[in-house]
């Protein structure tokens, strides 16, 4: 297997400055790296003045739109069949495997079109035709690397974009990820302007009922095997559409994840967006253990402590079958 190497800065740079027609794809996998990461490299691109498309498979979560302004990004857009002729290059931000595009995990860039992939995923196959991953707390963390060494004059909104990415994807500042590097572009981008007080309170005090109601769901389900040191939960759509829920922003796992006397724990969720699966999300409350390990297995990705996969009903018809296909591979993690 080859070396995975990066492009040098200045090259991809040079590459982007050469484009006409950029488009940018949003990961399936929704969260505030996938999104600050491409509003950031979109602003980027209108100070070099190149024309440039943002496209998302899925909805933007209202709350976040409160947040932030993605008018820009064009939802709901299916990457499998988009006419892919008007551009000439494609740049992927935040997608760990380029298969990550759709949430079924099989998209096939166009092959007659460039690509630019940057990305922090460990396992990041290099897939782009140029490529920048760096294992760190987040895209928008290499991005911002990115455009120091691009001399990039980063506005206020775009310190926020990246502020915002880099504080979530790293669990609040409280991942393993989050060394004197990390801190120290979070003093760096509050001192080019970023709100870091206002994006806490709104992350932290500012919970919609629906999240609240979807939570409820999630401890109503749980499980926790104290023995074997793990827990799950179930979140069932039909559950959800019970309680008349149209959208949440709650990442499932997320919701468990701080159970003391575990390992890891996992929430098995059905989806209308991909029907004929179960979703599954990971956490690690033990930083040594490696969820990532369980994931890949099952063709998903994420990090050691944070990772995601999906089991189709043909592996497992029931929500007890997917849980012991989880915990056997757990075993030997």
């Amino acid at each position: 297997m080859p070396e995975k190497t990066n492009s040098a800065p200045q090259e991809i740079l040079s590459v982007v400055k050469s484009a006409k027609n950029v488009l940018l794809i949003m990961d399936s996998r929704f969260d505030f790296d996938a999104l600050c990461s491409t509003l950031a490299f979109s602003d980027f691109l209108k100070q070099l003045s190149v024309k440039h498309t943002c496209i998302f498979g899925y909805d933007i979560p209202t709350k976040v739109k409160g947040r932030f302004d993605t008018s820009r990004i064009t939802e709901n857009v299916n990457v499998q069949t988009y006419n892919y002729a008007p551009h000439d290059l494609i740049v992927f931000l935040d997608s760990g495997t380029v298969g990550h595009l759709v949430k079924t995990h099989d998209y096939v860039p166009p092959a007659n079109i460039p690509s630019i992939n940057i990305d922090h995923h460990a396992g990041n196959p290099h897939y782009g035709t140029y490529n920048y991953v760096k294992e760190t707390t987040s895209t928008s963390s290499a991005l911002f690397d990115l455009f120091r060494a691009w001399h990039v004059d980063i506005t206020k909104a775009m310190a926020n974009y990246l502020l915002a990415a880099i504080v979530t994807d790293s669990g609040l500042l409280q991942y393993s990820s989050t060394n004197q590097v990390e801190l120290q572009k979070v003093i760096d981008l509050m001192n080019l302007g970023a709100d870091y007080h206002g994006f806490m309170r709104y992350l932290t005090q500012n919970e919609a009922y629906e999240d609240m109601v979807v939570k409820g769901i999630i401890y109503a389900n749980l499980v926790f095997d104290r023995q074997n040191k793990f827990a799950y939960s179930v979140l069932n759509q039909a559950d959800i559409d019970k309680k008349q829920i149209k959208e949440f922003s709650v990442v499932p796992a997320d919701v468990i994840k701080k159970l003391a006397d575990t390992d890891f724990v996992f929430v098995i969720r059905t989806d209308p967006e991909t029907p004929g699966s179960w979703y599954i999300s990971l956490r690690s409350h033990n930083p040594e253990f490696d969820v990532l390990h369980i994931a890949q297995q099952l063709g998903g990705g994420g990090h050691k402590v944070a990772a995601g996969c999906s089991i189709s009903f043909t592996q497992a018809q029931t929500a007890d079958e997917a849980v012991k296909v989880i915990i056997d591979l757990a075993k030997h993690t």
